[in-house]
């Protein structure tokens, strides 16, 4: 058995000595000895836990969702409800922090946490969803003024005709009348689609198909 001392601090546990090595403690009260021995055991490995998501991404667009898979230990216990699967998918409408316990196989545990941030999409607010013009005329749809960095893209029967803040058709004809579409990119990627229906007609003086003497 070791003879080194060993020291007691004030919680009453036991301080110094080394691994794997026994020990005997002897506890007096002046009239009696009680003794012991007991051995200070390898310190167990902690775990070390990282969250990994989707394509490492940690940003996404309101509406959309995002994996996110725990690592590093043997089971894992998630915040906000999510339970305790290794791989979770989260619908976050504002920025949110995830965060996850992991416990190894010794039961020591370790946790970690992420930050997903919710992006806007663009607005639609103000944009008129409708056109109208004779044929043979021209019309400018416009997707209005746009915050730096957001573009602006125009697509008629599935071909983009247009990118930019404005699209003039000219002439309008009974050919590139019907449904368009407006997709504006944010500048963090985020995506808001518009159906704008442009609506022609032949326009002028009507000729009657015969003339009264």
């Amino acid at each position: 058995f070791s003879e080194i001392s060993l020291g007691i601090n004030a919680e009453g546990v036991i301080t110094g000595g080394e691994v794997g090595v026994t020990y005997e403690l002897t506890v007096s009260d002046g009239n009696c000895d009680k003794s012991i021995l007991f051995e200070i055991p390898a310190q167990l490995e902690s775990p070390t836990v990282t969250i990994f998501s989707e394509d490492e991404q940690t940003a996404i667009c309101l509406g959309e969702s995002i994996a996110l898979t725990a690592n590093g230990a043997s089971t894992y216990l998630w915040d906000n409800d999510l339970g305790s699967s290794t791989t979770v998918i989260v619908s976050p409408t504002e920025t949110t922090t995830y965060s996850v316990v992991g416990t190894n196989e010794f039961g020591c545990i370790d946790s970690t946490d992420i930050a997903i941030v919710v992006n806007e999409n663009p607005s639609l607010a103000g944009i008129a969803n409708s056109y109208f013009s004779c044929y043979g005329s021209a019309v400018t749809m416009s997707a209005g003024e746009l915050p730096t960095g957001t573009t602006a893209t125009w697509t008629f029967n599935d071909e983009v005709v247009a990118t930019g803040n404005t699209y003039e058709i000219k002439p309008v004809s009974a050919n590139n009348v019907g449904n368009y579409y407006l997709t504006i990119t944010s500048a963090e990627g985020c995506t808001s689609i518009l159906n704008i229906i442009l609506v022609g007609e032949a326009c002028g003086i009507v000729i009657p198909s015969a003339i009264s003497p």
